[in-house]
């Protein structure tokens, strides 16, 4: 009988460890698998997940005290994920617009530390493009690629409420559809 359970225990174990593994996998690269597998990926992620805590439920059942070490490593790497992910620690955002069209919304955060970060998202897919920027007076340069074509220019004028990037042939900024972003927060010192 104490065989028994010790071979139940530890399939058991090796079943959670199987099923935790698979699913830090998915939750690590859910960008890349989403890309790759679309639904698939979510689906997986979520197999995984109430695999892992079905066995171990079982394997707290049991008693199995082997199995906390193996809950505590799962639990704590998504806490760390989802704190290095969070503005908890990153340096503020002082501008933070977005361009909606009909297919897709594209994020800009302009940061203190003078980055930036663009984030493309469409309803298959999602893009972050990171790097510098510069500002000089009302004029907002990208010093590194800030976007997958030439939609977006490198320099951008920042106005009260909107960020433009498309002007007529006297200079002027248009405010057609998708033209510009539309300021959502704006603490930049210059005051614009």
């Amino acid at each position: 009988m104490v065989i028994k359970m010790t071979y139940q225990t530890n399939n058991n174990r090796k079943r959670a460890i199987a099923c935790g593994v698979g699913f830090l996998i998915f939750y690590l690269l859910l960008d890349f698998f989403w890309d790759n597998m679309w639904v698939l990926s979510f689906l997986s992620l979520l197999i995984f997940g109430m695999a892992f805590l079905v066995f171990a439920i079982i394997g707290l059942i049991m008693k199995d005290k082997y199995l906390w070490p193996i809950i505590a490593s799962v639990a704590l790497t998504i806490s760390g994920v989802e704190v290095a992910k969070s503005e908890t620690i990153k340096n503020p955002v002082i501008l933070n617009a977005a361009l909606e069209d009909d297919l897709s919304v594209i994020y800009l955060r302009l940061r203190e530390n003078k980055t930036f970060e663009v984030h493309l998202e469409t309803m298959f897919s999602k893009e972050v493009f990171t790097g510098e920027y510069n500002l000089q007076g009302e004029k907002l340069i990208f010093l590194d690629k800030h976007y997958n074509n030439d939609f977006i220019p490198d320099t951008l004028i920042i106005g009260k409420d909107k960020i433009y990037f498309q002007f007529d042939s006297t200079g002027k900024p248009l405010s057609n559809f998708a033209a510009y972003f539309t300021i959502i927060q704006n603490r930049l010192k210059n005051g614009l």
